[in-house]
């Protein structure tokens, strides 16, 4: 009887440890969970701030460009097998 209380113990502990690796595992991922959160905050918050500065910098450039008028198209010469008949 007493090897069985024994028995029941050593199962008591090793479940307590069990339980206690289980909680810190849970705590690690939740911690885990919140970083990764807070990278792909960080990283909307840089990617909508780099859309800003390219529109503005776009808004700058066509500010600063001066409306073109499109050349004539160069006058072509046939090509030569058109020349040869």
């Amino acid at each position: 009887m007493s090897r069985l209380k024994v028995e029941i113990a050593k199962a008591q502990a090793g479940m307590e440890s069990a339980d206690q690796r289980a909680a810190g595992a849970e705590r690690l991922l939740e911690q885990g969970r919140a970083e990764l959160q807070a990278e792909r905050e960080r990283h909307d918050v840089s990617l909508s701030q780099l859309h800003e500065q390219l529109a503005q910098l776009i808004a700058r450039t066509s500010a600063r460009r001066p409306a073109t008028k499109a050349a004539p198209a160069a006058k072509r010469s046939p090509p030569k097998s058109a020349a040869r008949s």
